[in-house]
């Protein structure tokens, strides 16, 4: 399910929802029960609406069938244990009915029908899944929701240990873990690879990740602290043709080779090119490599950190980070990067 009212947040939810002033109603499974009867719906209805009462202290006024099956949409009395059944034969016959079940308007758009304003009394159905800011297909929003759900339910298991100061076991996922602090959207794809096992594509997403640190912090080193103008940046980077290019870029900009960050100094390009023969690796292979590489995001990360303007590389949209000048005396000579990249001044 999308959601449990029943889990702390929700239920919160709800009561804010009737502190406005706003009845509540419930939405039956009918299909969770064998219901043989009228009687037994009544009766099941009743315990359900008892429960909310409880719960959030306002009796439920109205119940409608969740995904009713044919048998059930039989059972159309005006009321079932003490509440309105929105499926009556007096609502199908006196209230038209719009919903947006399954993402789209199944009948007439609500639009349309307040502007047509014909119906003397409508009973709308909307759910809040559907409506958000970003237009997105119905079972895109559906897997976001999931996806959503299962990423909240592992950031309270995280934070539930963090605040009882208990161990969190993780195994080696914990080599990664760190990108919790500075990115915390790739993080979640990460760790979501890693449990799937997906090592193939979390070998390329480690990759990616490796080669926009180094990236960032180069243009964040060349434009603030060298002066060097946004054109010229772009120059520079448009320029490189190879892997090898942004190590020498690096190694000119920080006066420091990437292989000083590195867990294996003496096999780094061995470890770095490793992508070409991807698919002839085994899995075990393969996960040692994402390790690898972690490692030395995690070391790079170190180091920058302790650097003038305090970043890891990891930021999202770094781009949009104020940095103040720095002071740093490092000197990077124009000459030997355009010579390097073939670059005619």
């Amino acid at each position: 399910s999308f959601y449990n009212i029943f889990e702390l947040d929700q239920t919160h939810k709800i009561r804010e929802i009737i502190s406005y002033g706003h009845d509540i109603g419930l939405h039956f499974d009918s299909a969770y029960y064998n219901i043989k009867s009228e009687k037994e719906l009544s009766s099941l209805v009743k315990n359900e609406a008892d429960i909310l009462y409880n719960v959030f202290g306002k009796y439920p006024v109205a119940f409608s069938f969740h995904n009713p099956l044919e048998d059930h949409l039989s059972c159309d009395e005006y009321e079932y244990g003490g509440l309105v059944n929105c499926y009556s034969k007096e609502f199908k016959a006196k209230v038209s009915y719009c919903s947006d079940s399954n993402g789209y308007w199944r009948f007439n758009r609500l639009y349309d029908m307040l502007s047509n304003a014909d119906e003397r009394c409508l009973q709308v159905l909307t759910h809040p899944v559907w409506w958000q800011k970003k237009p997105m297909f119905p079972r895109d929003r559906v897997q976001r929701s999931i996806y959503s759900r299962a990423r909240n339910n592992l950031l309270d298991y995280d934070k539930l240990l963090l605040d009882h100061k208990r161990e969190n076991i993780r195994g080696d996922s914990v080599h990664f873990e760190f990108l919790k602090v500075y990115n915390i959207d790739k993080f979640y794809l990460i760790d979501y690879l890693w449990f799937s096992g997906e090592y193939s594509s979390l070998h390329f997403e480690a990759l990616l990740l490796f080669f926009s640190q180094i990236r960032n912090l180069i243009k964040v080193e060349l434009q603030y602290s060298q002066k060097f103008s946004l054109k010229e940046i772009n120059i520079i980077f448009n320029k490189i043709q190879n892997r090898s290019q942004y190590f020498e870029l690096f190694n000119i900009v920080f006066k420091k080779s990437i292989s000083e960050f590195s867990p294996d100094k003496k096999n780094f390009r061995d470890k770095i090119f490793f992508e070409d023969n991807i698919c002839l690796s085994s899995q075990i292979n393969l996960k040692k490599k994402c390790i690898y590489f972690f490692k030395t995001i995690k070391n790079i990360t170190v180091w920058s950190l302790k650097s003038s303007y305090g970043i890891s590389g990891l930021e999202p949209q770094i781009s949009r980070i104020r940095f103040n000048e720095s002071n740093r005396k490092l000197k990077i000579s124009k000459n030997q990067i355009y010579n390097l990249l073939n670059i005619k001044i």
